[in-house]
């Protein structure tokens, strides 16, 4: 993901463990967290918020 706030807090659904995660925007932006899509071809959606 690009153009989040490094030094912000951003909460990211789950889907894997059904609930959500928090991160700061630098590991959102970097390769620190894992994103993995359906094997077929879908649409998916990326939910973030910020937290504050």
């Amino acid at each position: 993901m690009k153009g989040l706030d490094p030094a912000s807090k951003y909460q990211v659904w789950n889907s894997n463990q059904e609930g959500m995660e928090n991160h700061f925007g630098a590991e959102l932006m970097g390769s620190g967290v894992l994103v993995s899509l359906p094997e077929k071809a879908s649409t998916v959606v990326i939910q973030y918020r910020v937290v504050k």
